[in-house]
């Protein structure tokens, strides 16, 4: 019904009106938005995401299958997080290299047509022949006009839905097939990132609508956030990302008040890094984001649902000398340390929007410590275990002692070794939990 006057209306009685408020800017011909976007995204089917743009059932079959397409030019691209060395006079971040384990470089001398070059370098991570051939079979399908028309819409800054041309039908629907394939593509590349096993139910939640030039922006936008693609992506902008395919963290509201500091976002689900959760302990475990579906009121963050790290200070240094210090073999087993628990509180000394992970053991708080600074701790100390203890040759004049020598924020070093260095012992699943090692760093 339109134009109805819903007071005659009997309420007890199903009414249907149609509302142009909810219909995507890009076929109103408005550039402004009246409602958030927003999709769930069911993470045991993927493809199902895409079933809600319109059409028919062979239309349906078309986006699950150009969805698989991304996916399928996605596979053996992966993140692996590394720690930047700063310039002189910036402080030091944490970022993410783009890594193709594929085995199917691309041949420089090879040759690609206009429009898939365009394409790739505006929106994939990685110029592969596995996204030239998806990029190519993709675009084979598009009229020559609008082949065209793309081709020099790309040329602009942004993807704007004001432009001419985007109200044409037929580009349109071209437009609608990239966006199908982009998701694919960095739905599969940003699942090795996103843990969701703590998810009651298995459904994300994606900032995006149908027909959506978000999704252009906020992928080309990311792809553009490093200098050049041989070069390491920012965290916080994967967090960005993450968040808005994920979280459903607003484009507009949101994902421009991420900054480096940033270890957290609050959207429709909350996304935050392992280190926030006390569980980064190991490279491959701190480049996780962990979404969980919680009462984001217990976790502090600022007016705009972002989760900021707190600032690390600095900690009490004993000597070995000071007290008597027993000293344990790296081959006896630990006594129970199963009440080694963190939680996250708010950085009451710097800024209550932001926030420290403490780590107690059995009540007794041992550090308080910013989930930024333990990531690049655990990125640049780091020593992968081995099976043969004998073998520790970077830790020879190491040895280990009982977590309770650091209870109160305590560092112990020995005045002959040098620096502190917290290493995994071997056979060791935590690090913290068994023992603190003191080696020369």
């Amino acid at each position: 019904m339109v134009g109805c006057d819903l007071r005659d209306q009997d309420e007890n009685r199903l009414l249907v009106v149609l509302s142009t408020s909810a219909i995507p800017a890009v076929l109103r011909g408005s550039g402004g938005r009246n409602q958030r976007q927003g999709v769930r995204i069911p993470l045991d089917d993927l493809e199902q995401c895409v079933t809600l743009w319109p059409g028919g059932s062979k239309d349906r079959a078309r986006s699950q299958r150009l969805f698989a397409d991304g996916a399928l030019a996605a596979q053996g691209i992966r993140f692996t997080l590394c720690a930047d060395t700063p310039l002189r006079g910036e402080a030091p971040d944490i970022s993410y290299a783009v890594e193709d384990t594929s085995g199917k470089p691309q041949k420089k001398n090879h040759k690609i047509n206009p429009i898939t070059r365009s394409i790739i370098t505006a929106f994939l991570l990685v110029s592969n022949p596995p996204a030239v051939k998806a990029i190519t079979r993709l675009t084979a399908s598009w009229p020559t006009e609008a082949r065209d028309a793309i081709a020099k819409w790309l040329l602009s800054a942004r993807c704007e839905s004001s432009l001419g041309p985007m109200m044409d039908p037929v580009l349109n629907g071209c437009l609608a097939q990239l966006e199908i394939f982009i998701l694919g593509y960095y739905y599969a590349v940003l699942s090795s990132l996103v843990d969701a096993s703590q998810l009651h139910v298995q459904e994300a939640y994606g900032a995006w609508g149908w027909n959506d030039l978000q999704i252009l922006n906020a992928t080309r936008e990311f792809v553009h956030s490093s200098v050049d693609k041989s070069k390491p992506y920012p965290r916080h902008q994967v967090l960005k990302l993450a968040g808005y395919f994920y979280a459903g963290a607003s484009y507009d509201e949101q994902l421009p008040r991420v900054g480096k500091v940033a270890v957290g976002i609050l959207g429709k689900l909350t996304l935050l890094t392992a280190s926030v959760l006390g569980g980064a302990d190991t490279p491959s475990k701190a480049e996780k984001f962990w979404l969980l579906d919680v009462d984001p009121t217990c976790i502090p963050s600022n007016t705009a649902g972002i989760v900021n790290s707190g600032v690390q200070k600095r900690c009490l240094s004993k000597a070995l000398g000071d007290f008597q210090v027993t000293r344990l073999c790296l081959n006896e087993q630990p006594a129970n340390q199963s009440d080694f628990t963190s939680h996250i509180e708010p950085d009451w000394d710097y800024d209550v929007h932001t926030l420290l992970v403490a780590y107690r053991h059995h009540g007794r708080i041992v550090h308080r410590l910013s989930p930024l600074a333990t990531d690049l701790l655990v990125l640049r100390s780091w020593v992968p275990p081995v099976d043969d203890v004998d073998r520790l040759d970077v830790l020879e004049q190491a040895f280990p002692v009982r977590l309770e020598y650091f209870y109160g924020g305590t560092v112990i070093y020995d005045i002959e070794v040098g620096n502190v260095l917290l290493v995994d012992p071997p056979r060791r699943p935590r690090v913290g939990g068994p023992h603190w090692l003191t080696a020369k760093s």
